[in-house]
């Protein structure tokens, strides 16, 4: 039979177990220089680095504060959950741009000349990051 001391070690060191698991790895630190994107083209680059919080699962998502597409520059507005985590976006096309943990996706098309980007996390649970064209006279600056 365990001595109460015993019991109370075994309980603490239960409890502080299950407190470092919970916690997990934070996530590597993103580059924020310009970065060209792996895809059919080199036309689509990101710079800077946006922190999106989702309270409610606790958890940090790194983004692309500005994207390009040539000459169009694209500035991070939004962030919208969807429902599926890292699968397809409902109602969206994949251009097969990447980078990281980061996928690009359009509304239809190539994302050459589109309105809207969409930036998704593999891992993450259904962020889908929304990003607006700018007037070309416009840069983004993150």
């Amino acid at each position: 039979m365990l001595s109460p001391g015993a019991v109370a070690f075994i309980a603490i060191s239960a409890v502080i177990s299950i407190v470092v698991a919970s916690c997990g790895a934070t996530e590597p630190t993103t580059p924020t220089e310009r970065r060209t994107w792996e895809g059919p083209s080199s036309a689509v680059a990101s710079t800077g680095v946006e922190i999106y919080e989702r309270r409610e699962i606790a958890q940090k998502v790194s983004l692309p504060a500005c994207l390009s597409v040539g000459p169009v520059h694209y500035r991070f507005v939004r962030v919208t959950p969807f429902t599926g985590g890292g699968t397809t976006p409902p109602g969206l096309t994949d251009t097969f741009y990447r980078l990281d943990r980061w996928r690009l996706w359009t509304e239809t098309g190539p994302p050459e000349g589109q309105e809207r980007l969409f930036v998704t996390v593999r891992g993450s649970t259904g962020v889908l990051a929304d990003y607006e064209r700018l007037p070309l006279s416009e840069q983004c600056n993150p």
